[in-house]
């Protein structure tokens, strides 16, 4: 109520207070992506897309939680009276084909940033530039080394790796990235690999590192993670 009197006064007043807010957890058991819309706003209807186009409200109307169990592009807004309010969100939901298989680890992870243990890199969510989001997983003073057992031999076509750089708080881009396969676990066949070639010294960010894994044959899937050894003198 007291937003519409504010519009018929022609008071201005913030719009975000309809944004529609998402909140993500992987169900593991089924391999699918749960995702909560909600919004801070009552009476609002929120309206939803999953190809990517822009809700109107004729789109699909959310109801229930959302459970995605294929890639998507999901974009939502809210609306009250058949009118959009606030901006449309939009995030987007990987199922690929490591989801919910569990990670051997060679090297050990940070106790402080652990993460979702052994199915932080499987559990298709991905995380925010706040290194304390719970999704991301850290390595201090070792490199990041893991077998991903896929549970049957797969033709992998492209490895992403997602890395956090917050060089203020000591959180530096990889050195190289590395990845091999293998039928047996014992004889890891190599398949590619790259160097960071980001500058450090940029401000905080995401980098997605994609591998061409030239549509190999494996079960195991192993990626080897090196970091920077020590820190930039500048630092």
């Amino acid at each position: 109520k007291m937003m519409e009197r504010y519009a018929k006064t022609g008071l201005n007043y913030s719009q975000s207070i309809y944004t529609v807010q998402l909140t993500s957890s992987f169900e593991r058991n089924q391999g699918l992506i749960k995702v909560q819309l909600s919004t801070e706003m009552p009476d609002t209807e929120i309206f939803y897309t999953l190809d990517g186009s822009v809700p109107t409200d004729k789109s699909p109307k959310y109801l229930a939680p959302l459970r995605i169990d294929k890639s998507s592009t999901l974009k939502a807004q809210s609306f009250k009276n058949g009118i959009p309010k606030g901006r449309v969100v939009q995030t987007e939901l990987k199922i690929h084909m490591a989801a919910a298989k569990k990670v051997e680890y060679l090297q050990p992870y940070s106790e402080k940033y652990s993460g979702k243990e052994e199915y932080t890199f499987t559990d298709c969510l991905r995380g925010s530039l706040n290194f304390r989001d719970g999704n991301w997983q850290a390595f201090e003073g070792n490199d990041m080394e893991v077998i991903i057992d896929l549970e049957a031999v797969k033709t992998v076509k492209k490895l992403t790796v997602g890395c956090l750089h917050n060089a203020g708080s000591w959180i530096f881009l990889p050195d190289e990235i590395t990845a091999w396969v293998s039928d047996d676990k014992i004889n890891f066949r190599k398949i590619n690999g790259l160097k960071n070639e980001t500058p450090l010294t940029e401000n905080p960010h995401i980098r997605n590192y994609s591998i061409d894994m030239l549509n190999s044959d494996g079960r195991y899937l192993k990626i080897q993670v090196k970091n920077q050894g020590t820190a930039p003198a500048w630092h």
